[in-house]
């Protein structure tokens, strides 16, 4: 299944072998997963007069494991503090939500209950208590 993304970031499909192989995209995305959709949006935004495709050997986009995402926003709590990961984490979680919030999709904060089983997670716990109370204040 051959997908076109537009300037206005809409898909377009049509099977392979009605595809016009003369069609001149300067750029083909192979996969419909998160990965490959969220990788062509962001070329196309940043060049928007590419004509960019993406090849998807399946029926449907985000058919593997992209569409059995849990939905979660992660906020690093489980990286170590000041770690690029939670870094990157915590940078992600303020970007989805602001992302959501421009297109008005909904959501929830639910918050998260961790509870520790020795003493070692309960020290863990301890920095994390601090590492998320710094999370929610900038999200506040």
């Amino acid at each position: 299944m051959l997908r076109t993304l537009n300037s206005s970031g809409l898909i377009l499909r049509r099977s392979l072998s009605s595809a016009n192989n003369n069609a001149g995209y300067d750029l083909s995305v192979i996969g419909g997963g998160i990965v490959g959709v969220a990788s062509a949006r962001e070329i196309l935004i940043r060049h928007p007069h590419l004509k960019i495709a993406i090849v998807e050997k399946e029926k449907t986009l985000a058919f593997h494991q992209s569409g059995h995402n849990s939905g979660v926003i992660h906020a690093g709590i489980y990286y170590k503090p000041g770690s690029l990961k939670a870094k990157l984490c915590v940078e992600g979680l303020h970007l989805t939500y602001k992302y959501c919030d421009e297109r008005n999709i909904p959501y929830k904060k639910v918050g998260k209950l961790i509870v520790a089983t020795n003493k070692v997670e309960e020290e863990r716990l301890k920095v994390s208590k601090y590492v998320m109370f710094v999370i929610n204040v900038a999200l506040t």
